[in-house]
């Protein structure tokens, strides 16, 4: 690195990181990084140079909220949806109510789905019983 690159960057925030070192130190690759930027979840908050990034401490909560929220089941375009809406105001509660709907439709779905799988069950049983009474018939008349 030059010279003027470096000194550009130690212009900077002690608290700004290259693409690298934010990927290091939250556990991601980063491809997954300019994923995100890709989708919209997470921004650089400076550039420099030729092009590079630099991320400050907002991208590392951004991507721990990312992760977090994936864990507890939304999709990337959900977290999209919602992302936005904890960083408004101290204490996101605007995001958190939003993911408690999503979470609410998930339960809808999965509650649906659990039905059809249990009507499911019930005609995989009824054949079974009906192709066995079938087999005895035939052994009966062997």
């Amino acid at each position: 690195m030059t010279d003027k690159a470096t000194s550009s960057i130690e212009e900077t925030s002690k608290d700004v990181f290259t693409i690298g070192e934010l990927a290091r130190r939250c556990n991601v690759s980063q491809r997954t990084i300019h994923f995100y930027e890709q989708k919209k979840l997470l921004f650089p908050a400076q550039r420099k140079g030729s092009g590079y990034r630099y991320y400050d401490e907002t991208a590392i909560e951004r991507l721990e909220l990312i992760h977090k929220l994936k864990s507890i089941g939304l999709s990337l375009d959900e977290i999209t949806e919602v992302i936005e809406l904890y960083f408004v105001g101290d204490d996101g509660v605007m995001g958190k109510r939003a993911v408690v709907g999503l979470l609410k439709q998930h339960l809808v779905a999965v509650d649906r789905k659990i039905q059809e799988l249990a009507s499911f069950r019930d005609e995989l049983t009824m054949n079974i019983g009906r192709i066995n009474a079938l087999i005895e018939m035939a052994e009966r008349k062997r």
